[in-house]
């Protein structure tokens, strides 16, 4: 054909590719630091058709045990994850912003509390018991 070379010329998929999208959906265990100390709780992502919902578990501001919250706006892109959360703490509705990185089974991030900072979160997601 008078050509020396043939070329590759279809898409190949290398890390990070927005295309290639990781699984998020089920439970993840987290723990975040704050000045107040470490917190940890719950994720539970559900894959519903196209779009993600969940709920996450953490320590109550309001005192001892567990408090829940509906995951909003949880988006993810290639291996970037980000959602958002309300929590009520002394009277205030506090919004947490929470993005970052998903490696395999293991999620690195931060979680942005408004005026009051942004704190490292780390999650791992649970082995899928069925």
């Amino acid at each position: 054909d008078g050509y020396i070379f043939d070329y590759d010329t279809s898409k190949k998929k290398k890390g990070g590719d927005e295309e290639a999208t990781v699984e998020i959906a089920g439970t993840w265990e987290y723990v975040s630091d704050t000045p107040a100390g470490s917190s940890n709780g719950k994720m539970e992502i559900k894959k519903e058709g196209e779009r993600y919902t969940g709920t996450i578990t953490y320590d109550n501001p309001a005192g001892s045990g567990k408090a829940s919250s509906e995951m909003k706006d949880i988006n993810i892109s290639g291996n970037y994850l980000t959602f958002s959360f309300d929590v009520s703490a002394g009277g205030m509705a506090i919004d947490v912003a929470v993005s970052g990185d998903i490696l395999g089974e293991e999620f690195s991030g931060n979680m942005s509390l408004g005026d009051f900072g942004s704190y490292p979160l780390n999650a791992t997601k649970s082995p899928n018991r069925q």
